[in-house]
């Protein structure tokens, strides 16, 4: 925050001490009392896409899946960068993770996506 104090008559910069009473330019005893107040917003896009074949059966749907932007990492409480691309078409997933303050590489995948198992929420329980 940031406070200053003027007179309301001469606009001469009182500085920000409230006890003159007078302007020591006009004799005023009007003041301007102007505060300033900052904050930080941060703002956070993504978008997720599917492709559909309305024609195949409801399970098999959904050809391609995919995710572009910002992803709150659990585990750190931070913001990374993802991209994920699952296609079904052409049996493939794809995830690059990165750090947007680094620019480093967190997490890449690139491999056949019969072959993507055991992964995020589908882990076996580690005792």
């Amino acid at each position: 925050m940031k406070k200053s104090i003027q007179c309301s008559n001469c606009k001469r910069d009182l500085g920000n001490n409230e006890s003159i009473e007078l302007c020591p330019n006009c004799g005023s005893r009007k003041k301007h009392i102007i505060l300033e107040l900052f904050d930080s917003v941060s703002a956070h896009s993504s978008l997720d896409y599917k492709v559909k074949n309305p024609s195949l059966p409801s399970k098999d749907k959904i050809r391609k899946q995919g995710f572009v932007g910002d992803d709150l990492m659990k585990t750190t409480g931070k913001y990374m960068q993802k991209t994920r691309l699952i296609d079904r078409d052409n049996d493939r997933y794809k995830e690059k993770v990165v750090d947007p303050e680094t620019g480093n590489t967190i997490h890449e995948c690139d491999e056949a996506l019969s072959e993507h198992r055991n992964h995020g929420s589908a882990k076996k329980d580690r005792i």
